[in-house]
Protein backbone atom coordinates (compact mmCIF):
# COMPACT_ATOMS: atom_id res chain seq x y z
CA UNK A 1 0.00 0.00 0.00
CA UNK A 2 1.02 3.53 -0.72
CA UNK A 3 2.39 5.97 1.67
CA UNK A 4 0.60 8.50 -0.25
CA UNK A 5 -3.13 6.78 0.84
CA UNK A 6 -2.40 6.26 4.37
CA UNK A 7 -1.73 10.13 4.79
CA UNK A 8 -4.22 11.69 2.91
CA UNK A 9 -7.03 9.43 4.94
CA UNK A 10 -5.67 10.40 8.01
CA UNK A 11 -5.53 14.03 6.68
CA UNK A 12 -9.19 13.34 5.50
CA UNK A 13 -10.35 11.66 9.09
CA UNK A 14 -9.60 14.82 10.82
CA UNK A 15 -10.97 16.91 8.41
CA UNK A 16 -14.50 14.72 8.84
CA UNK A 17 -14.06 14.19 12.14
CA UNK A 18 -13.33 18.22 12.64
CA UNK A 19 -16.69 19.34 10.05
CA UNK A 20 -19.17 16.40 12.17
CA UNK A 21 -18.30 18.40 15.48
CA UNK A 22 -18.77 21.88 14.07
CA UNK A 23 -21.91 21.19 12.40
CA UNK A 24 -23.12 19.18 15.62
CA UNK A 25 -22.16 22.68 17.52
CA UNK A 26 -24.44 24.63 15.21
CA UNK A 27 -28.57 25.72 15.57
CA UNK A 28 -30.42 23.29 13.82
CA UNK A 29 -31.60 26.25 11.28
CA UNK A 30 -27.66 26.97 10.36
CA UNK A 31 -26.93 23.78 8.66
CA UNK A 32 -27.26 24.25 5.46
CA UNK A 33 -25.01 23.06 2.94
CA UNK A 34 -23.34 26.57 2.16
CA UNK A 35 -22.64 27.20 5.53
CA UNK A 36 -21.12 23.70 6.27
CA UNK A 37 -19.17 23.71 3.48
CA UNK A 38 -17.07 26.73 5.18
CA UNK A 39 -16.69 24.76 8.04
CA UNK A 40 -14.96 21.82 6.09
CA UNK A 41 -12.65 24.50 5.03
CA UNK A 42 -11.89 26.11 8.38
CA UNK A 43 -8.44 25.24 10.02
CA UNK A 44 -8.32 21.96 11.83
CA UNK A 45 -8.86 22.85 15.74
CA UNK A 46 -5.26 23.07 17.89
CA UNK A 47 -6.87 19.45 19.34
CA UNK A 48 -7.23 18.12 15.82
CA UNK A 49 -3.89 19.09 14.57
CA UNK A 50 -1.98 17.85 17.58
CA UNK A 51 -3.53 14.50 16.69
CA UNK A 52 -2.85 14.63 13.19
CA UNK A 53 0.41 15.65 13.18
CA UNK A 54 1.24 13.23 15.99
CA UNK A 55 -0.40 10.32 14.20
CA UNK A 56 1.89 11.78 10.87
CA UNK A 57 5.10 11.58 13.22
CA UNK A 58 4.71 7.74 14.00
CA UNK A 59 3.60 6.66 10.80
CA UNK A 60 6.98 8.40 9.30
CA UNK A 61 9.41 7.61 12.32
CA UNK A 62 10.68 4.36 11.09
CA UNK A 63 13.23 4.23 13.89
CA UNK A 64 10.45 3.42 16.12
CA UNK A 65 9.30 0.32 16.80
CA UNK A 66 6.16 -1.42 16.07
CA UNK A 67 4.97 -1.78 19.68
CA UNK A 68 6.07 1.63 20.79
CA UNK A 69 4.57 3.26 17.83
CA UNK A 70 0.79 1.34 18.78
CA UNK A 71 1.26 2.76 22.06
CA UNK A 72 1.95 6.21 21.57
CA UNK A 73 -1.19 6.41 19.55
CA UNK A 74 -3.59 4.65 21.59
CA UNK A 75 -2.05 7.71 23.91
CA UNK A 76 -2.98 10.33 21.23
CA UNK A 77 -6.55 8.87 20.69
CA UNK A 78 -7.35 9.92 24.23
CA UNK A 79 -7.95 13.27 23.30
CA UNK A 80 -10.31 12.55 20.93
CA UNK A 81 -14.68 11.37 21.28
CA UNK A 82 -14.70 7.68 21.01
CA UNK A 83 -11.36 7.49 21.86
CA UNK A 84 -11.32 3.36 21.83
CA UNK A 85 -12.75 3.51 18.02
CA UNK A 86 -10.10 5.82 17.39
CA UNK A 87 -7.51 3.69 18.55
CA UNK A 88 -8.41 1.28 16.53
CA UNK A 89 -8.50 3.32 13.50
CA UNK A 90 -4.75 4.34 14.43
CA UNK A 91 -4.01 0.88 14.49
CA UNK A 92 -4.78 0.79 10.78
CA UNK A 93 -2.74 3.18 9.99
CA UNK A 94 -0.22 2.23 11.56
CA UNK A 95 -0.10 -1.70 10.63
CA UNK A 96 -0.30 -0.25 6.99
CA UNK A 97 2.71 1.86 7.15
CA UNK A 98 4.42 -0.71 8.46
CA UNK A 99 3.70 -3.27 6.05
CA UNK A 100 4.28 -0.77 3.09
CA UNK A 101 7.91 -0.19 4.46
CA UNK A 102 10.49 -1.18 1.43
CA UNK A 103 11.88 -3.87 3.71
CA UNK A 104 8.82 -6.11 3.73
CA UNK A 105 8.53 -8.28 1.13
CA UNK A 106 6.36 -11.78 0.39
CA UNK A 107 8.01 -13.40 2.13
CA UNK A 108 8.00 -11.56 5.46
CA UNK A 109 3.91 -12.84 6.09
CA UNK A 110 5.15 -15.98 6.29
CA UNK A 111 8.25 -15.30 8.62
CA UNK A 112 8.27 -15.86 12.47
CA UNK A 113 8.33 -12.00 13.30
CA UNK A 114 4.82 -11.40 11.40
CA UNK A 115 3.19 -14.73 13.10
CA UNK A 116 4.14 -12.93 16.06
CA UNK A 117 2.53 -9.61 15.27
CA UNK A 118 -0.53 -10.86 14.42
CA UNK A 119 -0.88 -13.16 17.11
CA UNK A 120 -0.17 -9.73 19.77
CA UNK A 121 -2.53 -7.88 17.68
CA UNK A 122 -5.26 -10.18 16.61
CA UNK A 123 -8.16 -8.81 18.41
CA UNK A 124 -6.43 -4.66 16.89
CA UNK A 125 -8.21 -3.28 14.15
CA UNK A 126 -11.32 -2.16 12.22
CA UNK A 127 -12.66 -2.87 8.54
CA UNK A 128 -10.63 0.34 7.39
CA UNK A 129 -7.56 -1.32 6.72
CA UNK A 130 -9.75 -3.97 4.24
CA UNK A 131 -11.14 -0.62 2.93
CA UNK A 132 -7.90 1.08 1.99
CA UNK A 133 -6.73 -2.19 0.30
CA UNK A 134 -9.45 -1.92 -2.14
CA UNK A 135 -8.62 1.59 -2.64
CA UNK A 136 -5.47 1.08 -3.29
CA UNK A 137 -5.92 -1.73 -5.26
CA UNK A 138 -8.36 0.85 -7.68
CA UNK A 139 -5.49 3.27 -7.63
CA UNK A 140 -3.43 0.97 -9.11
CA UNK A 141 -5.19 -0.04 -11.81
CA UNK A 142 -6.81 3.12 -12.27
CA UNK A 143 -10.50 1.95 -11.47
CA UNK A 144 -13.08 3.99 -10.18
CA UNK A 145 -14.27 2.44 -7.04
CA UNK A 146 -18.15 1.43 -7.05
CA UNK A 147 -20.38 -0.13 -5.11
CA UNK A 148 -20.87 -3.17 -7.93
CA UNK A 149 -16.42 -3.25 -8.45
CA UNK A 150 -16.61 -3.43 -4.44
CA UNK A 151 -19.07 -6.15 -3.64
CA UNK A 152 -18.44 -8.51 -6.51
CA UNK A 153 -14.53 -7.78 -7.48
CA UNK A 154 -13.59 -7.40 -4.17
CA UNK A 155 -16.10 -9.07 -1.83
CA UNK A 156 -16.81 -11.73 -3.64
CA UNK A 157 -14.70 -12.43 -6.66
CA UNK A 158 -16.53 -15.43 -8.01
CA UNK A 159 -17.90 -18.71 -6.46
CA UNK A 160 -15.20 -20.51 -4.86
CA UNK A 161 -13.59 -17.26 -4.02
CA UNK A 162 -15.17 -15.03 -1.25
CA UNK A 163 -13.90 -12.65 1.08
CA UNK A 164 -13.00 -14.35 4.24
CA UNK A 165 -15.06 -11.77 6.30
CA UNK A 166 -17.54 -11.07 3.71
CA UNK A 167 -20.52 -12.26 6.61
CA UNK A 168 -19.85 -9.01 8.17
CA UNK A 169 -20.89 -7.41 5.11
CA UNK A 170 -24.62 -8.88 5.45
CA UNK A 171 -26.04 -5.76 5.96
CA UNK A 172 -24.77 -3.68 3.22
CA UNK A 173 -24.85 -6.63 0.53
CA UNK A 174 -28.12 -5.92 -1.74
CA UNK A 175 -27.83 -1.87 -0.98
CA UNK A 176 -27.26 -0.84 -4.61
CA UNK A 177 -30.77 0.01 -5.50
CA UNK A 178 -31.19 1.81 -2.39
CA UNK A 179 -28.19 4.09 -2.93
CA UNK A 180 -29.85 5.57 -5.95
CA UNK A 181 -32.05 7.68 -3.35
CA UNK A 182 -31.04 11.23 -1.63
CA UNK A 183 -28.78 10.41 1.20
CA UNK A 184 -32.07 11.33 3.59
CA UNK A 185 -33.89 8.61 1.95
CA UNK A 186 -31.66 5.94 3.32
CA UNK A 187 -29.17 6.90 5.93
CA UNK A 188 -30.89 8.04 9.20
CA UNK A 189 -32.38 4.18 8.75
CA UNK A 190 -28.84 2.90 8.32
CA UNK A 191 -27.41 4.89 11.24
CA UNK A 192 -30.21 3.09 13.17
CA UNK A 193 -29.48 0.18 12.07
CA UNK A 194 -25.87 0.09 12.66
CA UNK A 195 -26.23 -0.40 15.86
CA UNK A 196 -27.24 -3.86 15.45
CA UNK A 197 -25.24 -4.30 12.40
CA UNK A 198 -22.35 -6.48 12.51
CA UNK A 199 -20.36 -4.37 10.36
CA UNK A 200 -21.66 -1.64 13.47
CA UNK A 201 -20.12 1.88 12.21
CA UNK A 202 -18.96 0.80 8.77
CA UNK A 203 -22.74 0.39 7.46
CA UNK A 204 -23.52 4.20 7.11
CA UNK A 205 -20.49 5.22 6.62
CA UNK A 206 -19.76 2.90 3.22
CA UNK A 207 -23.31 3.22 2.08
CA UNK A 208 -22.61 7.13 1.95
CA UNK A 209 -18.92 6.53 0.42
CA UNK A 210 -20.17 4.50 -2.29
CA UNK A 211 -23.58 6.47 -2.83
CA UNK A 212 -21.19 9.32 -4.70
CA UNK A 213 -17.26 7.91 -4.00
CA UNK A 214 -15.95 10.58 -5.91
CA UNK A 215 -17.28 13.88 -5.00
CA UNK A 216 -15.14 14.35 -1.81
CA UNK A 217 -16.52 17.74 -0.06
CA UNK A 218 -19.87 17.05 -1.68
CA UNK A 219 -20.12 13.59 -0.36
CA UNK A 220 -18.92 14.12 3.06
CA UNK A 221 -21.30 17.58 3.39
CA UNK A 222 -24.58 15.31 1.99
CA UNK A 223 -24.12 12.69 4.08
CA UNK A 224 -23.57 14.87 7.63
CA UNK A 225 -26.32 16.93 6.77
CA UNK A 226 -28.86 13.62 6.41
CA UNK A 227 -27.80 12.23 9.56
CA UNK A 228 -24.11 11.19 9.72
CA UNK A 229 -23.23 13.30 12.95
CA UNK A 230 -21.02 11.06 14.94
CA UNK A 231 -17.39 12.76 14.24
CA UNK A 232 -16.35 9.55 13.88
CA UNK A 233 -18.50 8.27 11.40
CA UNK A 234 -17.83 11.20 9.16
CA UNK A 235 -14.13 10.94 9.89
CA UNK A 236 -14.05 7.40 7.88
CA UNK A 237 -16.20 8.82 5.51
CA UNK A 238 -13.67 11.56 5.20
CA UNK A 239 -10.59 9.31 5.23
CA UNK A 240 -12.04 6.94 2.59
CA UNK A 241 -13.07 10.04 0.19
CA UNK A 242 -9.22 11.44 0.82
CA UNK A 243 -8.11 7.91 -0.47
CA UNK A 244 -10.22 7.53 -3.46
CA UNK A 245 -7.81 7.91 -6.88
CA UNK A 246 -9.95 9.83 -8.36
CA UNK A 247 -11.97 13.16 -6.95
CA UNK A 248 -14.66 15.14 -9.44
Amino acid sequence: MSQTIINQSIAGFARGYEAARRVNALPPQSEQFPELSQQLLAPLSEQLQQWHQGMMNLIQDKGIELAQRIKQSDALALSLEDAEFVKELSFDWLMAAYLAEEDKDEDFFDSPEFEQIEARYENRGTELMNLMVYLDECRENDIHPSYHDFVHEFLITDDEDVHEDISLYEDFLGLEEVLEAPFEAFLPKLVQLSEQSALGSFLPVLASYFKNPLKGDKTLVSAILAGLKNPVEAGILGALLAASPVKI
